[in-house]
Parts: structure tokens; sequence; C-alpha cells
């Protein structure tokens, strides 16, 4: 019999796709600014190693110099009579000989890698503002949703004021309880977002504008009139059908709030 671990058990168990979130293009330019970064220290540590090579052959030139004004030129000369191979001199010869031709090389290499370095800069500049870019995306498109919202209720405010414009002209009267319900004739206005859910598709407009719909008005005075004369006719008629249910409520709440 073959005994299965838990934790085997979990390796063999279908892993779950990740679902879409939004974030997706803002990972990839957060990795590959990340592989960019890599990049440009690899090419600073290998500019810097060029430059040591540079410095290195200068350091040897400098010190053969020093050793050859210490001594007036002595050793330069004897080690020129090949009569002294390993002297001090000697070492400080080969010294500056070997290094001048790495440095030779890497004077060389030098402007390829420059070139490479600033390439590289460039390029994480240039990922840096696409992820930057990215991430106020996502957010706007998050932001979005609270703009429907704010477009979600606009719209159950219009309604509401539709109605109670028909509402108004339905229930104008005389006496103590007369005159109009409708205060203003002033159109709904608010503010609007430069985002999707509210933005103007033709036009850059910067509020929301609402005049009662004819129809909607209509329909509202039509519903509440019939309501009236069925009130009128009889104390106990049926009303829902028209206007609705009605809706229990305490007076002193809604004034508190």
């Amino acid at each position: 019999m073959i005994f299965k671990t838990k934790a085997r058990e979990a390796t063999l168990a279908p892993q779950a796709e990740a679902r879409p979130d939004g974030r997706e293009r803002l990972r990839f330019f957060a990795d590959e600014l990340v592989k960019a970064n890599e990049a440009v220290a690899e090419l600073e540590v290998r500019l810097d190693r060029l430059t040591g090579i540079i410095q290195d052959a200068e350091l040897a030139q400098a010190t053969l110099q020093q050793a050859i004004a210490e001594d007036g030129g002595v050793g330069l000369a004897e080690y020129a009579a090949g009569r002294a191979q390993d002297s001090d001199i000697a070492q400080l010869v080969q010294a500056k000989e070997t290094t001048a031709k790495a440095a030779a090389a890497a004077r060389d290499a030098v402007p390829n890698v420059q070139n490479m370095l600033s390439r590289a800069r460039n390029e994480v500049a240039r990922l840096e503002q696409q992820k930057h870019d990215e991430a106020l995306r996502y957010l706007k498109q998050r932001a979005d949703h609270v703009a429907l919202q704010y477009k979600r209720i606009f719209d159950a405010l219009c309604r509401s004021h539709d109605q109670l414009v028909g509402i108004s002209a339905a229930l104008s009267a005389t006496g103590e309880h007369g005159g109009e319900i409708r205060m203003s004739s002033t159109p709904i206005q608010v503010p609007r977002f430069d985002l999707p859910s509210v933005a103007d598709p033709n036009e850059f407009l910067p509020t929301m504008t609402h005049r009662p719909a004819d129809i909607a008005v209509e329909d509202a005075t039509a519903n509440w009139l019939e309501a009236r004369n069925r009130l009128s006719q009889d104390t106990e008629a049926k009303l829902d059908d028209l206007i609705g249910p009605a809706n229990e409520r305490n007076d002193d709440d809604d004034r508190a709030h």
C-alpha cells in the first residue's frame, strides 16, 4: 500500500488559476523594472571594473616614474643593461607594461559599456514611468466604481425629482393644505468627474445637469391624480397600484437626519 503525505497530496492537487484582478500589466512592468535595474547594476559593475583597470595603469606609471626620480634613473639603467632583471625597478617596469596593455583594451571597451549603461538607465526610466502610469490607470479604474455609484444615485435622484414634479401638479390645491409642492424649477446640477462612468461621451462638461423628463412627469401626474380621485370617492380605496405601497416612517427620525 502506498501512503501519500499531506504535502504530496497538496502538490498533486490541481492548482486553481489566479483570477484576473486588473493588476496584470502593473505586475508586468514591475517585473520588467526589476530586470532593468539588475542590468543597470551589472553594467555599473562592469564600468567600475574597466575604470579600475585604467586607474591601476595610471598608478603603475606614476609609481615607476617616482622610483626613477628617487634613484636618478640608476636602477632603470641597470635594468636596461640586463643586469637587474629581478630588481624592484624591473617589477615596476613589468607592472607598468602589463597594466598599460590592459588599460588600452579597457579604454577601447569603456565607450561601448557607457552607451549600454545609458540605454539601460533610459529603459529603467521608461519602465518606471510606465509602472507609474499603470498604477494610476488601475486606481482610476477602481475609482470608477465609486463614480458608478455616484451616477446611480444621481439617476435615482433625477427619477424621484421628476416624480415629485408630477406629484406637485397633481396635488396642487387651495385651502389650508393647498399651494404648490414644487418650490423651485431650477435644474438639478452636480459636479462631473473625469471618469468613464460619469464622463460626457461627446464633450468635456464639468457638470451633470438634469431637467424634468416630460414622460416621467406626465406619468406621475396621471397616477397621483387618479389616486386623488379615488381617495375623494372612497376613503378606503386601494392606491398601491398607482403610487406604490405606503412606507411607514418616523418623521422625527427623518428630520433628525
